[in-house]
């Protein structure tokens, strides 16, 4: 049967609920743009997780919980501004990272240019409003992949 919260959003069965992997390297030069390959799902309950558009459509309202983890990698000196957000609706809902490692980012980038970067979110979304992560930098920029191991993901559930 369905189990609904005091405002009527439907909680159960198949809570909606996503774990997406970078499925290959994602290279940003400028702009924001949706990271298109968080395309390789751990599990997906209910299929809302939009594997081709790398977004999540909220199936019902209610308060959804999002968090990311992503390995950047080609970061540089020159590189002044890095940004990954939370889009809702094709607008920034919240910037889950912002880095500005100019000059000073040998003291501050890892081994090769890596910077890992994480980022949370909890929203009220109403039924068919939707999340995706984009990024935007100065320089060219990749989201990590690596073939043999996951070192991004993307995810998601509905909270009540």
């Amino acid at each position: 049967g369905l189990l609904l919260d005091a405002s009527g959003c439907v909680t159960m069965p198949d809570q909606p609920a996503f774990s997406a992997y970078v499925s290959s390297t994602f290279t940003n030069t400028g702009g924001y743009n949706t990271i298109s390959t968080l395309q390789a799902t751990k599990y997906n309950n209910g299929n809302h997780y939009n594997t081709s558009l790398s977004r999540f459509v909220a199936p019902v309202s209610g308060v959804y919980s999002f968090g990311f983890q992503l390995l950047l990698s080609n970061v540089d000196t020159g590189d002044d501004s890095i940004h990954v957000a939370f889009f809702k609706n094709g607008s920034i809902e919240l910037y889950g990272n912002a880095r500005a490692p100019g000059s000073s980012a040998q003291n501050h980038v890892g081994y090769g240019g890596y910077l890992p970067v994480i980022g949370a979110l909890e929203v009220h979304l109403v039924a068919n409003d939707y999340i995706n992560l984009a990024m935007n930098n100065s320089n060219t920029t990749n989201v990590y992949y690596s073939s043999n191991t996951s070192w991004g993901r993307f995810y998601g559930h509905l909270i009540g």
